[in-house]
């Protein structure tokens, strides 16, 4: 699967589209993004957590329980809606996998953050040019 070119596909799909709300759909699938990239920093944090705080009380160990699986739903929400909007606009799923397996979406939350910084720093694909500013003036500024 490659998830690059299949946001790509979305988003040039989107931006191709007669659709009157497109770039709110497009900031919709950034959203959906960055929930899998929010579950992926949930994770990492608790893992940490456990590693630095070896005696860690069980209080705390619930509240980052309960922040991962908050984090872990929306990326399950977000998996669904990416698919909703793939689906509409008529491109390949990006979540092509049984959504309710809590596992699979997991590691695909790994997968996307993996993909997006690895197309970034080996310049593979045009990857991040959907992460720019809906405002070109604003780009130009940075």
């Amino acid at each position: 699967m490659d998830i690059n070119k299949r946001l790509i596909d979305l988003f040039k799909k989107l931006d191709n589209s007669e659709l009157a709300n497109k770039a709110e759909l497009k900031a919709e699938v950034k959203c959906c993004v960055d929930a899998m990239m929010h579950y992926f920093s949930v994770v990492s944090d608790e893992q940490l957590h456990c590693l630095e705080k070896t005696n860690s009380n069980l209080t705390s160990i619930m509240m980052l329980g309960k922040k991962r699986s908050e984090a872990h739903d929306d990326a399950i929400n977000a998996c669904s809606r990416l698919n909703e909007l793939c689906r509409e606009v008529n491109v390949d799923k990006i979540c092509d996998f049984d959504i309710t397996d809590r596992r699979r979406v997991a590691e695909f939350c790994g997968f996307v953050v993996s993909e997006l910084f690895y197309s970034n720093i080996n310049c593979k694909d045009p990857m991040a040019s959907w992460l720019s500013f809906a405002d070109k003036t604003m780009a130009d500024e940075e």
